[in-house]
């Protein structure tokens, strides 16, 4: 109240992250699950589906390929106004 700019989350979203955030603790500390649980998953709010994700590192990919992509450049950057 009081705000003139419009609330930005989407409660039922929020509702839902929070959810699969609480199994996966609770199946960290007593397995609640059953089996294990995936370190990534993603959510299709448009299906209501949970499936884990895989990476795929393609060979000769110019940013995920694993001895010649592009990674952390901007660690090569100077960020300091004293240098």
């Amino acid at each position: 109240m009081g705000i003139g700019e419009p609330t930005p989350s989407v409660v039922t979203l929020n509702c839902v992250m929070a959810g699969l955030g609480a199994t996966a603790a609770l199946n960290l500390f007593v397995n609640l699950t059953g089996k294990f649980q995936a370190a990534s998953q993603l959510y299709d709010a448009a299906s209501g589906i949970v499936f884990t994700a895989t990476p795929v590192h393609e060979p000769g990919c110019d940013i995920c390929d694993g001895r010649q992509g592009v990674k952390a450049l901007g660690d090569m950057q100077v960020v300091s106004a004293y240098d």
